[in-house]
């Protein structure tokens, strides 16, 4: 069965004529005839279609904290402007989450309370969506 699309869309606007007078013209924009139907009909299906969800982040780099039970870690290639959370499994700290923002470059650093062998869960917001979570093992005391 074929969908019988309109050939172009109509809008009615008044005009100001030179007399004064004022008269309804008809505007008509042909969409259809200048892109073609198919660039609509995608247009139209790409704004109704769901988001496929964000990957989750790379794995970071990490360094020894000042203190003796944290980790420095360093990301790379994240969403400018996002927010990277980081979660301890390990629920023996008084702090066992991190957040940071991520840089203009897409770097992010966060200080988290944990040793090694914990493991860490690490994803970012990005607005409203959060990416799929990453599970990182600390690799160093």
């Amino acid at each position: 069965m074929t969908a019988h699309l309109p050939t172009r869309l109509t809008t009615t606007s008044a005009i100001q004529l030179k007399n004064g007078m004022r008269t309804r013209h008809p505007v008509c924009y042909t969409v259809g005839m200048r892109l073609g139907w198919s660039f609509v009909l995608l247009l139209a299906l790409g704004c109704t279609s769901p988001t496929l969800p964000l990957p989750p982040p790379e794995a970071p780099t990490e360094s020894a904290g000042a203190d003796p039970q944290t980790v420095i870690l360093v990301g790379a290639h994240a969403t400018p402007g996002g927010l990277m959370i980081v979660v301890n499994e390990n629920t023996n700290y008084a702090t066992p989450a991190a957040a940071a923002i991520v840089k203009s470059d897409g770097t992010w650093t966060a200080t988290v309370n944990a040793v090694k062998n914990d493991v860490l869960q690490i994803y970012e917001q990005v607005g409203n969506e959060d990416t799929q979570t990453l599970d990182y093992t600390v690799l160093i005391n």
